[in-house]
C-alpha cells in the first residue's frame, strides 16, 4: 500500500494536533471526575500546548483560535472545580480574550462579504 500524498505535511500534523487536543481534552474531563488535580493540569495544559501549536501555523485562521478559547475554558471549569481560583481566573481571562478578538474580527468579514455580495 502507498503511503497517503502529502503525508507527513504540516498539515497532517496540525490533524494529529488537534486529535491529541481532544484526547487530552477528554482526560482532563476524566481526570476529574476521578478527583485527580495533577492528572487535570497534565492533559489540561497538554491540550492547551497542542491547540497554541495548531493556532500558531495559521494566525489567520479562527478555527484554531476558538479550539484554543476552548481547551482554556474547559481547563478552566475543571480549576474552578478543583477550587484553584486563581488559575481558572488566569485561564478563564485568556479564553475571554480570544473570544473578544474573535467576535471583533467577525463584523468586518460579515460586512465585507455582504458588500461584495450585492
Amino acid at each position: 500500500m502507498e503511503p497517503l500524498a502529502g503525508s507527513g505535511s504540516e498539515t497532517d500534523r496540525d490533524v494529529t494536533r488537534t486529535a491529541l487536543r481532544t484526547i487530552h481534552g477528554h482526560l482532563t474531563e476524566t481526570n476529574l471526575a476521578l478527583y485527580n488535580a495533577p492528572a487535570v493540569r497534565v492533559h489540561g495544559g497538554k491540550a492547551i500546548e497542542l491547540a497554541r501549536a495548531v493556532a500558531a501555523v495559521d494566525p489567520e485562521n479562527p478555527v484554531p483560535k476558538r479550539n484554543l478559547a476552548n481547551a482554556l475554558l474547559r481547563l478552566a471549569d475543571a480549576e474552578l472545580r478543583m477550587a484553584d481560583y486563581q488559575s481558572a481566573d488566569e485561564h478563564y481571562r485568556e479564553s475571554m480574550t480570544i473570544r473578544e478578538a474573535l467576535l471583533a474580527a467577525s463584523p468586518k468579514k460579515r460586512r465585507g462579504t455582504a458588500a461584495t455580495s450585492r
